[in-house]
């Protein structure tokens, strides 16, 4: 009994000093370094899909459409720029003087990204939303070489395949087609206003057949005749599509020149809605990069930062209410002392039956459940869960003699140690 009071008075005046508080905090901090640096790098190393192409409506350079929205604006029209992908469409699309969704010069390659997404929009007997869909012509990349206060741009055209693969993704294969012819003026469909942009190529629509030429109103055309602008007949569906095969007329360098402002506005006037939502999610805008992208670019570099900078000084608070290693030191040195004096009052007095006593009535609480909430009616509170029939058995049957002395300490320590350790079923005879 006294080699045993002098082991565990040992062991408790000699902790391991900080063993867990300084294992969890090393645990705090390389979880929170390795989120951070995940982000960053993962954010620096990747890049946005595609750059810029600046043909989106908040862009100012030659191919923006930043006028366009100006103008339909000051015409009464409600333009709202979204970036939620085509999937997302609410059902506000699919009804009769709904919104209408515009794709503006959407880049072929984000287009084949969405190839379902564009097919449930156009094909099929033009089931779909109203939309006013622009086919791309002109592309813009930087020229980082040019110096000065502006950005220097370099002009390029995307191929008739390029375009033709777009229609190809809409499913409008088997009914037009584009093509280009060099120099001709654009005029609209009562002949009121035309207007010849430039002396370049000319994008406009080819009929598969004839039959297929009925099933569309020309909005405006070349001055030889050539489609430019089309709409779906409204008896085809309860639905208004409108296809531009050359946006040149509705971008800010030709906006502004001869008629090409009133073409565009009875171009959107065929759609016969006053919402429209143009749609920004296919022009390579930083918001279609990834999440960890924006993350590590400013602006949203610091708000990461912010955020990350929080979390640790709220995990490391978090970390310093454990219990520090003095305070956990003088806890085990005073548990020692009390249980050492017990244990000698208990030698002096030869007085064993009461600790065994104790010890088996803590045992039945010691080695039951946790708390259960009891509710009944006038009254509320919680209770330790029973035993187990089996172990209150074995707890019942440990019998504390009198001349026993010390060995009934042992007794009840050995029989609440095996319940501790073997299943409840398990037969335990208790020792004399």
């Amino acid at each position: 009994m006294k080699g045993k009071t002098e082991q565990l008075r040992k062991r408790l005046l000699t902790p391991t000093l900080g063993g867990r508080e300084n294992a969890f905090r090393w645990v705090l901090i390389s979880a929170f370094v390795l989120a951070l640096g995940y982000v960053l790098v993962r954010g620096v190393l990747e890049q946005p899909r595609v750059p810029d192409n600046f043909t989106n409506s908040y862009s100012t350079s030659p191919a923006g459409h930043t006028a366009l929205v100006q103008l339909l604006g000051e015409r009464s029209y409600k333009v709202e720029r979204r970036v939620t992908p085509l999937n997302r469409l609410g059902p506000e699309f699919y009804t009769t003087g709904g919104s209408c969704l515009l794709l503006l010069e959407p880049d072929p390659a984000e287009a084949r990204g969405n190839a379902s997404e564009f097919a449930g929009l156009l094909a099929d007997a033009w089931r779909a939303p109203n939309i006013v869909l622009a086919l791309p012509k002109r592309i813009y990349v930087r020229d980082w070489q040019k110096s000065g206060d502006g950005v220097g741009m370099v002009e390029d055209e995307y191929s008739l395949a390029e375009v033709n693969d777009l229609l190809s993704t809409c499913g409008l294969t088997d009914q037009i087609s584009v093509a280009r012819t060099r120099g001709p003026a654009l005029l609209s469909a009562d002949r009121k206003f035309e207007t010849k942009l430039h002396d370049e190529d000319i994008q406009h629509f080819v009929f598969a057949n004839r039959r297929t030429e009925a099933m569309f109103d020309v909005l405006v055309s070349t001055d030889t005749g050539e489609p430019v602008v089309i709409s779906a007949r409204r008896n085809m569906s309860n639905t208004a599509a409108v296809l531009i095969s050359d946006p040149d007329f509705i971008s800010n360098r030709f906006i502004g020149q001869g008629s090409a402002a009133s073409l565009a506005l009875a171009t959107f006037a065929a759609t016969r809605c006053s919402a429209l939502k143009l749609d920004e999610s296919m022009h390579g805008l930083a918001t279609h990069a990834s999440l960890e992208y924006l993350a590590a670019t400013p602006p949203g570099l610091w708000v990461t930062l912010s955020i990350f900078l929080a979390m640790f000084l709220f995990g490391w608070r978090e970390s310093t209410v454990l219990r520090p290693a003095v305070a956990d030191t003088e806890t085990r040195r005073s548990r020692g002392v009390v249980i050492e004096g017990v244990a000698r009052m208990m030698r002096r007095a030869r007085d064993y039956t009461a600790a065994s006593t104790v010890l088996l009535r803590r045992a039945h609480a010691h080695l039951g459940g946790g708390p259960v909430q009891v509710h009944a009616s006038g009254m509320a509170g919680s209770t330790n869960s029973a035993l187990p029939k089996d172990a209150r058995e074995k707890l019942e049957a440990v019998q504390v003699v009198v001349e026993d002395g010390a060995l009934n300490v042992v007794r009840v320590a050995q029989v609440i140690a095996e319940l501790r350790q073997k299943p409840t079923g398990t037969s335990i005879k208790p020792k004399r």
